[in-house]
């Protein structure tokens, strides 16, 4: 098939018009055609690539034949805008034996304009066909065919452009159905307001009730939110631009909704503001969220701020984002002085490695580990902390990060030094007693008179045999 057919059986599909039910507007150009040339048959004739068919008929019952039984087929190759004539059928060799002409309808004379394209690709004819020959029509008459099949493309095209725009309108209202924004258009000279479904729906109201204009539109907001929706308007009017905003509507039953509009201005042909088009959606359960995320946030960073614990917030290679109050009662660091350290810059050379290992484990998966280690001062000294590191990750983000709870031991660390230091001393003396027994041959024993067990000293047991 050559590149031209192609494109021409692309244009004949793109108009949607094959195989569809009959319309008053083509049957209105044919039944002209047939009065106009008092010809008992006009034709509205499609040729795709096996038959032709025919959009409006007079006179004929058949609504399609095999293409290669078509006149038209013929015409389609004469190139754009043209005219073919058939005087007599049974004298053309193209078509004498043709059973259109051998047999009912009995064609005889035939014109048929071709119906071409802006792009210059013929996709059918508008004919007229008589049982009887004619001569060949004048060029007025030629030309008056020509005119009425540049109608029918016109009206084709326009089929076609509001097939489109209906299956935009649909796909539009099926997007607003499922994201729930609405849109709305404000006519500045009527105060007009048309609102979608969707707009409809935000407010609380039905269209078949409500139709409304801007005084309207507006008392659906409270007095102070409505006030900035006329600030708004005037401003985007005056400025020839548009808004954007999130305030408060009350709907009909009382229940508040908060929603955000934004809008453009359209301008008309001497440049000035004609309206204003826009989009409107509801965003209560956002805001609900948000306004609940907030007071967390206040309350955790309360408690945070207030804790006798270091509370500290690192990402995951352990870069500081967070650190609380409570860091500069432990290390001197007052609030903002430790903003961008990491963990690593408060560690004791000796306790970095333990520290990694930890962080390590907690990006591999594990959920909290506990690390004891030393935790330099501001003035330089270091002190003995306990961190419990835990992997957090946030609904809105898919990067981890550690969250960390230190706390002073050093009070703890000294105990448990004095406790091995008496430990060793206990250890000492007990050595030196059973020193002192081999030396002098002297055992000792001891009765717990709660229990009346009795220890005996290993000289004891010697001395028992």
């Amino acid at each position: 098939m050559a590149l031209d057919e192609t494109a021409r059986l692309e244009a004949l599909r793109a108009l949607g018009v094959m195989d569809t039910a009959p319309e008053a507007r083509f049957d209105r150009i044919t039944a002209l055609a047939s009065d106009l040339f008092d010809a008992p048959i006009a034709l509205v004739s499609l040729v795709d690539d096996h038959r032709q068919w025919f959009k409006s008929r007079v006179g004929l019952e058949a609504c399609s034949t095999d293409r290669s039984l078509a006149f038209c087929a013929h015409a389609l190759e004469m190139g754009p805008d043209a005219v073919m004539v058939v005087e007599d059928a049974t004298l053309d060799p193209r078509f004498a034996t043709n059973p259109l002409v051998t047999q009912a309808p009995d064609i005889r004379f035939y014109m048929g304009a071709t119906l071409t394209t802006a792009h210059g690709l013929n996709l059918g004819t508008l004919c007229i066909i008589d049982t009887k020959p004619r001569p060949t029509p004048s060029e007025r008459d030629q030309r008056r065919l020509r005119q009425l099949a540049q109608v029918v493309v016109d009206e084709l095209v326009l089929g076609q452009v509001a097939r489109q725009v209906a299956e935009k309108q649909t796909l539009l209202r099926m997007a607003e159905t499922m994201s729930g924004v609405g849109h709305w258009r404000l006519d500045l000279a009527s105060g007009k307001v048309d609102w979608s479904d969707a707009v409809y729906a935000i407010h609380g109201v039905l269209r078949e009730e409500f139709d409304p204009n801007l005084g309207e539109a507006l008392q659906f907001y409270p007095p102070e939110d409505r006030e900035a929706v006329e600030r708004h308007i005037a401003e985007a009017i005056a400025s020839r631009t548009g808004f954007r905003f999130q305030l408060r509507l009350r709907r009909p039953d009382g229940e508040i909704r908060h929603i955000t509009s934004k809008a453009v201005c359209e301008l008309g042909a001497l440049d000035e503001p004609v309206a204003l088009f826009g989009l409107f959606q509801d965003v209560t359960e956002h805001q609900t969220r948000l306004d609940g995320a907030r007071k967390s946030e206040a309350l955790y960073r309360l408690l945070a701020d207030n804790a006798a614990d270091v509370i500290t917030l690192f990402d995951a290679e352990g870069g500081g984002l967070y650190a609380s109050p409570a860091l500069e009662r432990l290390l001197g660091y007052a609030a903002g002085e430790a903003e961008g350290m990491s963990a690593a810059d408060f560690l004791h050379p000796d306790d970095q490695q333990s520290v990694g290992a930890a962080f390590f484990a907690l990006a591999r998966g594990q959920a909290e580990a506990t690390v004891q280690h030393r935790s330099r001062h501001k003035l330089g000294q270091y002190i003995w902390v306990e961190t419990n590191l835990r992997s957090i990750r946030s609904e809105t983000s898919r990067e981890a990060a550690v969250l960390g709870v230190s706390r002073d031991i050093r009070e703890r660390k000294a105990l448990e030094a004095e406790a091995l230091v008496a430990r060793d001393q206990a250890r000492e003396q007990a050595q030196r007693a059973l020193l002192a027994e081999d030396i002098a041959g002297v055992g000792y024993w001891r009765v717990d008179l709660a229990t009346n067990d009795l220890f005996l000293s290993p000289k004891m047991y010697e001395i028992y045999g």
